[in-house]
C-alpha cells in the first residue's frame, strides 16, 4: 500500500483514478483539470490530489488546497481538505483517515497551523472527521423567497450584464474592494477567476456584473431554469446597496423562486431579507470543520471561534473548500 500525488501516477493509473473520481460524482477529468489548469499565480486553487494505492490501483482520494485565512491578527495560510472519495468496493477500511492523515502531515511540514473540510452533518464521515481532530464552526444560512408578483427592472435602481470572459479582472477587483475590511476566507489568489473558468469549474455567463450609475458595484453569481433563481455568492462593493440587489434579484426572478445560500451577504442583509419577506434556517445540513494541525491551543482556537462569529466574517461560494 502507498500514497502517490496525482502526478505521480502513470496513463493507466490516471484512467483507474478518473474512475474514482466518477463514481462519486465527479467528472472523470477532474484530477487532470485541476492539477493541469495554472492561472497567472500558479497551480489553480493550490490544489493536490493524493491517491492510495494497492497494487499499484488507486482506492481513495483526497484533495488538499492552500488557502489565505484572515484573522485579526493577521494572514495565515491553512490547509483546506477536499474531494474525500473512497471506491464503492473498498469503503470502511480506513482508506481515507490514511490519506488525510497524510495530508495532514505534509501541512504540519510547511508549518501550518490549522486546517478545514466541508462536510453535512448527516453523513457517517462526520464523526469520522470528529475522530481526527475536527469540530463544527460554522454553519452556512440560507434564505428562499417567492416574490408575490413580477417585478421590472428599474433604471433608478440597479442595471448589470452576464459577465464575459474578459472580465476576470474586473471581478477580481470588486472582490478585493469589498474584502478589504473583512475577515475569514477574504483573500483568493490573482488569477482565481481565470483559473477556475479555465477548468471548468466555473462559467462566466454564470455571473452578473451589479451597476449604478454606470459604474460597476459588485457581482453575483446566479444559476437560473424555468423554475428558480439561485444566487450562492453576492459581493458588493458598498454593503448599503444589499436592499437595491435584492429588488434586482427579484426583477430578473420575474415570478421564480429564489434561493440565496453559502454566502456572508446573509449576514450583512438580514434587515432588508426580513423586509423583503425571505424565510430561511440559520445554518443548513453543510457545515465547516476545523482542526489544529499541532497541540491544541485555547488563545488560538478562541481567536478563531472569534473571527468567524465576528460580523466582518467573509466568506462565499468562491472560498468553498
Amino acid at each position: 500500500m502507498e500514497i502517490r500525488e496525482y502526478a505521480e501516477l502513470s496513463s493507466r493509473q490516471r484512467q483507474l483514478a478518473a474512475a474514482v473520481d466518477f463514481s462519486d460524482g465527479d467528472a472523470p477529468s477532474t484530477s487532470g483539470r485541476m492539477a493541469e489548469t495554472r492561472p497567472a499565480s500558479g497551480r489553480l486553487l493550490g490544489y493536490e490530489s493524493l491517491y492510495l494505492l494497492e497494487d499499484g490501483i488507486p482506492l481513495a482520494k483526497v484533495g488538499t488546497k492552500r488557502i489565505v485565512f484572515r484573522g485579526d491578527g493577521g494572514e495565515q495560510t491553512v490547509c483546506g481538505i477536499t474531494d474525500v472519495v473512497t471506491r464503492a468496493d473498498s469503503v470502511r477500511r480506513g482508506y481515507a483517515t490514511r490519506l488525510i492523515e497524510e495530508a495532514h502531515r505534509r501541512a504540519r511540514a510547511e508549518g501550518l497551523r490549522w486546517t478545514f473540510l466541508w462536510t453535512r452533518r448527516s453523513w457517517g464521515a462526520h464523526g469520522a472527521y470528529e475522530r481526527l481532530g475536527y469540530r463544527d464552526v460554522y454553519g452556512a444560512p440560507l434564505a428562499v423567497h417567492r416574490p408575490e408578483r413580477v417585478q421590472r427592472p428599474s433604471r433608478r435602481r440597479l442595471a448589470s450584464r452576464v459577465a464575459r470572459r474578459t472580465d476576470a479582472a474586473l471581478l477580481g477587483r470588486l472582490l478585493s474592494d469589498a474584502a478589504r475590511e473583512r475577515v475569514g476566507f477574504s483573500r483568493r489568489p490573482r488569477g482565481w477567476f481565470e483559473g477556475a473558468w479555465r477548468h471548468g469549474w466555473l462559467q462566466p455567463a454564470q455571473y452578473r456584473i451589479l451597476y449604478a450609475g454606470g459604474r460597476p458595484i459588485g457581482y453575483v453569481h446566479v444559476l437560473a431554469d424555468r423554475f428558480d433563481l439561485l444566487s450562492r455568492e453576492i459581493v458588493l462593493v458598498d454593503p448599503r446597496r444589499a436592499g437595491a440587489v435584492l429588488d434586482h434579484l427579484a426583477a430578473l426572478a420575474r415570478g421564480r423562486w429564489i434561493g440565496i445560500a453559502t454566502t456572508t451577504f446573509l449576514r450583512d442583509a438580514r434587515t432588508e431579507l426580513a423586509r423583503r419577506r425571505y424565510d430561511g434556517v440559520s445554518t443548513g445540513h453543510g457545515v465547516l470543520m476545523a482542526a489544529p494541525l499541532g497541540p491544541r491551543r485555547r488563545d488560538e482556537e478562541r481567536a478563531l471561534t472569534a473571527t468567524i462569529a465576528s460580523p466582518r466574517f467573509w466568506l462565499h461560494l468562491g472560498d468553498m473548500i
